[in-house]
């Protein structure tokens, strides 16, 4: 990322944030969402969070992660839908959660329910 970032390889925002939420799901899925690292990239995570929640709405629209993710986080029917002006308001109660350890992101709660059913499916 960084050596795209240097050289310009990004066209916009959304690539960025894009390939960004890739690799804090690449994390998650290789180390599993309970692992140190993990925990490390859900900090990452939010700090990104936050920090896009403090952009411009027609940017927030288009950094959303029904529109950056690659993967499949039940938000499919929010691609294009604009974003509320709550956003922000959650966005930082989500920082309270993290700081308690109880926040868990919609990506990392998707991967934690895959986890659990192929835990599952393991055991029969």
């Amino acid at each position: 990322m960084e050596e795209k970032f240097s050289s310009g390889q990004y066209a916009g925002i959304a690539d960025f944030v894009g390939d960004f939420r890739q690799m804090l799901e690449t994390c998650y899925r290789l180390h599993g969402v309970d692992h140190w690292l993990s925990k490390q990239a859900q900090k990452l995570e939010m700090m990104l969070e936050q920090k896009l929640a403090l952009l411009s709405r027609h940017l927030r629209e288009k950094t959303s992660i029904a529109v950056t993710s690659r993967g499949s986080y039940g938000l499919e029917d929010e691609k294009g839908a604009p974003c509320t002006s709550t956003r922000r308001r959650s966005t930082l109660r989500n920082l309270v959660g993290l700081s308690t350890g109880m926040f868990e992101s919609v990506m990392v709660q998707v991967l934690r329910q895959e986890e659990q059913l192929r835990a599952k499916e393991e055991k029969r």
